[in-house]
Parts: structure tokens; C-alpha cells; sequence
């Protein structure tokens, strides 16, 4: 995958700041056997301690209906 250093975005961190990242269009993302096309990503550096590999944001989860069971860990999206 290629990043254009032209095509950035700014967003606001949880820290409460703004901060300019590399912006990206991904051909599909695909989650619990639902895909969209064409979404928006950025690229972000998340600290190891989080133990994430990524965040899926609302240019993705808008297309759904999301339920998020954070004491249970479940994820579920029709």
C-alpha cells in the first residue's frame, strides 16, 4: 500500500489534541463477515500498552447497526 505524504487529515487525539495524519481510501474493509467499500482510513501510532493492532471508526461502523459490550467483550454489527 502506498501513502501519498500529500493526503493527511487532522484528528483529535484522546489526549485532547490535534494532530495531522496520513489519510488513506482502503478498497474493502471487512468485519464479522460484513464489508463496505472505499472507506476512509488514517494512520495512527497506538502505544503497545493497549494491546489494539487498530480502531475501526465511523467512516466504517456508519454503514451499521453496531452493539458494543464493553464488560462482556462482545462486538456485534448487522
Amino acid at each position: 500500500m502506498l501513502v501519498d505524504p500529500k493526503q493527511t487529515t487532522r484528528i483529535l487525539t484522546a489526549k485532547g489534541s490535534f494532530e495531522r495524519v496520513p489519510l488513506l481510501h482502503l478498497d474493502r474493509v471487512q468485519t464479522l463477515g460484513l464489508s463496505s467499500e472505499d472507506v476512509e482510513a488514517v494512520i495512527i501510532n497506538l502505544p503497545a500498552k493497549t494491546g489494539l493492532d487498530g480502531l475501526l471508526g465511523g467512516s466504517y461502523l456508519r454503514d451499521y447497526q453496531v452493539l458494543i459490550d464493553y464488560p462482556h467483550g462482545i462486538l456485534e454489527m448487522e
